[in-house]
């Protein structure tokens, strides 16, 4: 997946908060699926968080170099979009 690679070259971290069973996170528990052992495979160094809490916004949150951080909600998004989005932050 080329998506994945070259991350690390920006991102230092990346969160992933989502619902355990809410409708609206349905695409993040998707992409955890479909695209994170392609993510963790082209990227073995880059900490991936993957957080899950009760009635949460779904959202992506990466971190940069001196602690800069930025996030984005992914509330109804599909796992697709989701991947699109990490690939915009890492740019």
């Amino acid at each position: 997946m080329a998506w994945a690679k070259g991350l690390t070259a920006t991102v230092r971290e990346l969160r992933l908060h989502m619902c355990q069973t809410g409708a609206a996170s349905a695409g993040a528990r998707e992409f955890v699926t479909k695209f994170y052992p392609a993510l963790k495979e082209a990227n073995p160094s880059l900490p991936v968080l993957i957080r899950e809490c009760s009635n949460v916004q779904a959202r992506v949150a990466a971190r940069f170099a001196q602690g800069r951080e930025e996030a984005v909600a992914v509330d109804g998004k599909s796992a697709a979009e989701i991947k699109d989005i990490i690939v915009n932050l890492s740019k």
